[in-house]
Order: C-alpha cells, then sequence, then structure tokens
C-alpha cells in the first residue's frame, strides 16, 4: 500500500491525465511526410523508381539489379566506417553485415572482389544479342 497512496483519495481524482501530444497514425499516415525519417523514405522511394525505370530501359533484372545494390551498399558502407575509424583501419566484415542488413557471408564474397564493376564482353550491350557462329 506504499507505492500507491493516492489510490482511491481525492488526489487521485483531481490529478489530470495526460493528454497524448502525438498524432494518431490515420493522421500521420493522411498528411506528406517532409521530415526525418519519413522524408528520407519518400526521397528514396523516388530514387528508387527512377533507377527502375533506367533498369527496365537497359533490361536489368531484379535480381541483378539487387545484387548491384547490394555490392554498392557494402562497399559504401567498408569505405565511410574506414574514413570515420582513426587509422583507416578496414572493419570486419561482421559490423558491416550488421550495418547493412547483407549476411557476412555475402559480405566476404563482395569484399573480395573488386569495388569497380566490370565491363561486359563486346557486343554484349543491353538490348544486344551475341552473334552465334555458324554450326559446323
Amino acid at each position: 500500500m506504499m507505492g500507491n497512496w493516492h489510490r482511491g483519495t481525492s488526489l487521485s481524482k483531481t490529478r489530470p491525465r495526460p493528454t497524448r501530444s502525438r498524432p494518431t497514425r490515420l493522421r500521420a499516415a493522411a498528411t506528406p511526410a517532409r521530415g526525418g525519417r519519413e522524408g528520407y523514405a519518400e526521397r528514396t522511394l523516388l530514387l528508387f523508381q527512377g533507377l527502375a525505370r533506367h533498369c527496365l530501359a537497359r533490361r536489368i533484372s531484379s535480381p541483378e539489379a539487387e545484387r548491384l545494390l547490394r555490392r554498392v551498399l557494402v562497399h559504401a558502407l567498408r569505405r565511410q566506417l574506414m574514413q570515420g575509424s582513426a587509422g583507416h583501419i578496414a572493419p570486419p566484415n561482421v559490423r558491416i553485415a550488421r550495418l547493412s542488413g547483407v549476411h557476412r557471408n555475402f559480405v566476404a564474397l563482395i569484399l573480395a572482389e573488386p569495388a569497380c564493376v566490370t565491363s561486359p564482353p563486346r557486343g554484349a550491350g543491353p538490348g544486344r544479342r551475341l552473334q552465334r557462329s555458324a554450326p559446323r
């Protein structure tokens, strides 16, 4: 009874209840988000829509686009973590995996390759088919 000394007394009836100052989910969803995390999500969505149009125009499939995005994200995060460290020491793969959301085994495979994108073979550009040699 010591912790609830005001229960059942007039003090509990006179104390105003705290009001909820945050908007409800319905009002928050109805208003366009302009700042904070929601604003970044909107701008990222617009960026990805442009990227999707770019990939469709060049016939890049969804798995290929996902692999490229994962690769770019892992290499960019590694560069950022190296710049933030005192001696520009490479961060462990586990830390990169945890921050990026990419599995640590895939992080190791991605970092084993160079950061640049290799060019496709000659004549194998987007929208072109490779010429087959005549049967012998």
